[in-house]
């Protein structure tokens, strides 16, 4: 009799533990708010909690502050299709906060495939897919952004548009968690730019014709000089 209450009440302890496992896992993931039939969205979001979006089951964007934000968001999931990106934000007060994310922006030129001269580096394409646009009335210490890291855009870098200077400019970026991330004291257009490596195989295939040539060269004049 012992032993048959001491199997049930294990099965029971196990049936616990198992149920409060799909609870711990949505936590994790932080508070869903699916918006499965428009491109947009406001709401308030409250301090220290973590949100995430899903705007027409495609586009995902998890947003995370210190502070309530009063958040008017915009996002044409159509076009950007599957993607995830993390915003976090630490401030002194709350903020209302405007975000914009799209495929392409015409206003800068930024369009996929395109290629553009970042400064201090080479050459950068435009394959990412994802542009986001972030304004607030208030001020902030920090801020991190992060995008999923894929086999295209592992090598890429955060950039910023320098309306002034009307030019992208590259931050330190890192890999980290499978995710390419920034943090920023500053909000504007931002993407991710990759390295165009078409030029490198230009460089490459002209270096081996011009060796070959040489070679040939040089294997005619000894079978003249002969």
């Amino acid at each position: 009799m012992r032993k048959t209450t001491k199997i049930i009440f294990s099965i029971f302890v196990l049936l616990m533990v198992f149920s409060a496992v799909p609870f711990f896992v949505a936590a994790q993931g932080g508070t869903p708010v699916d918006v499965p039939n428009s491109d947009t969205y406001q709401g308030q979001l409250q301090a220290n909690m973590q949100y995430e979006f899903q705007f027409r089951q495609r586009t995902r964007l998890r947003i995370n502050a210190n502070v309530s934000l009063e958040m008017n968001i915009s996002c044409d999931a159509m076009d950007i299709g599957d993607k995830i990106f993390e915003l976090e934000v630490e401030a002194e007060n709350d903020m209302t906060m405007h975000m914009v994310c799209k495929r392409d922006m015409d206003q800068l030129g930024l369009m996929n495939g395109n290629t553009y001269q970042i400064r201090h580096r080479h050459q950068h394409r435009y394959l990412e897919g994802f542009a986001v646009s972030i304004e607030c009335n208030g001020t902030f210490t920090k801020a991190t952004m992060r995008i999923q890291a894929t086999n295209q855009n592992r090598d890429g870098t955060w950039a910023y548009y320098d309306e002034v200077s009307e030019e992208w400019i590259p931050e330190q970026t890192h890999l980290r968690d499978g995710y390419l991330e920034v943090e920023t004291d500053h909000f504007s257009t931002w993407t991710v730019l990759v390295p165009d490596t078409s030029m490198a195989w230009v460089g490459i295939v002209l270096g081996v014709v011009i060796g070959a040539v040489v070679l040939v060269g040089v294997i005619v004049y000894y079978k003249r000089k002969r």
